[in-house]
């Protein structure tokens, strides 16, 4: 497909699914602190004592936003910290911290990729509220490719940009003419990412209306960390055990270290690594389960939460994101989930609250 214009009609290609009715769920709470990984929760909890205490000290608090990076679509500087009584007070820096961010969205041609540009903008403006300033955002496909080789579909601010947000380029890309330039070639959860990861200093963002053009690099340097964002609505192709990819097993790969502690599956620009240590994960998926009517059941429940999806999202019977926050908890490389009903209710600012300062205490380690 080239010099066309995609044609953004959105004929659903994905059947609606056909769910069981509706019972009281046994689901665990999906309040802030449900199923969060032990590092994860051990992050957290160090980030609220020193929150609390704060608290205590404090008879007022004010958030001034500072110059800081680029912060994507709603990002923000630094933050600095105002704390005093009657009597007056002094005022504390949080020393800010720069990221950037890749995000894998599964991509079919229905309704809930619609949503994914709501909790992108909410993740980056509640990371800039805890002094993590975004800088590159790029987005790619979870599963899809383009001549077996994994594309960025966006890229926040890049100079020749084909879209203006997140929601233009997955609309764009989620309708059939976009589906068209993406195959789904069957690979496996994890795959893109190991793929894209190897390269992603040299990865350009695919533009529709010249698909065979070559881009500019877009990501750059390491900086403080990267922030790797799973969005997921749909099943698990594989759990953690049977997702053996070509170089491995997903969790090994993820967990490798050189022999300085980067992050092996990971290149930055110009050949840089980040410490294993400074890579988030960070899974916003459907709940790994097989009993669907609990599933429905407990999204269902969720104050705000868009109830004409529920034809559309799948719980997953394939245990892997579970698995492999246990396998990066092991391996002391920082991580947290956000149930995919919870992100599309009134709960996503609370449990991406708790999320960031996890974020930016891991960047600060």
């Amino acid at each position: 497909m080239s010099d066309a214009t995609l044609d953004l009609t959105r004929a659903p290609t994905r059947a609606p699914s056909s769910r069981p009715s509706s019972r009281p769920s046994s689901r665990p709470s999906s309040g802030p602190c449900a199923r969060r990984s032990p590092l994860a929760g051990r992050i957290l909890c160090a980030a609220l004592c020193a929150a609390l205490c704060a608290a205590l000290c404090a008879a007022c608090t004010v958030i001034r936003p500072d110059e800081g990076g680029e912060g994507g679509e709603g990002g923000a500087g630094g933050v600095g910290i105002g704390v005093g009584g009657a009597g007056g007070g002094a005022e504390v820096e949080v020393t800010p911290v720069d990221v950037d961010m890749l995000v894998l969205v599964a991509l079919d041609n229905d309704p809930v990729s619609e949503r994914y540009d709501t909790i992108i903008g909410a993740l980056i403006a509640e990371l800039a509220l805890v002094g993590v300033n975004t800088h590159k955002v790029g987005v790619a496909p979870m599963y899809r490719r383009v001549n077996s080789e994994v594309p960025l579909i966006y890229g926040h601010g890049e100079a020749q940009g084909e879209f203006s947000s997140y929601g233009e380029a997955i609309e764009a890309f989620t309708s059939p003419a976009g589906l068209a330039l993406l195959e789904d070639t069957g690979a496996l959860d994890g795959a893109n990412l190991i793929e894209l990861g190897g390269r992603l200093g040299t990865a350009t963002v695919l533009h529709p209306s010249d698909p065979t053009s070559d881009g500019t690099y877009y990501f750059e340097g390491p900086r403080d960390g990267l922030i790797v964002v799973w969005i997921n609505p749909y099943k698990r192709r594989c759990g953690l055990g049977g997702c053996d990819l070509a170089s491995g097993n997903l969790g090994d790969l993820l967990t490798a270290r050189t022999p300085r502690g980067e992050a092996a599956w990971l290149s930055m620009g110009g050949g840089g690594r980040l410490p294993a240590s400074r890579v988030f994960h960070l899974f916003i998926g459907t709940e790994e389960t097989d009993d669907e009517e609990s599933f429905f059941s407990s999204c269902e429940s969720q104050v705000g939460f868009p109830g004409e999806l529920l034809d559309y999202i799948e719980s997953s019977p394939s245990e892997l994101y579970l698995q492999l926050q246990r396998a990066l908890d092991d391996a002391e490389i920082p991580n947290d989930e956000v149930d995919f009903c919870d992100a599309l209710s009134v709960q996503l600012p609370f449990s991406l609250a708790l999320v960031t300062q996890g974020v930016y205490s891991a960047m600060r380690r």
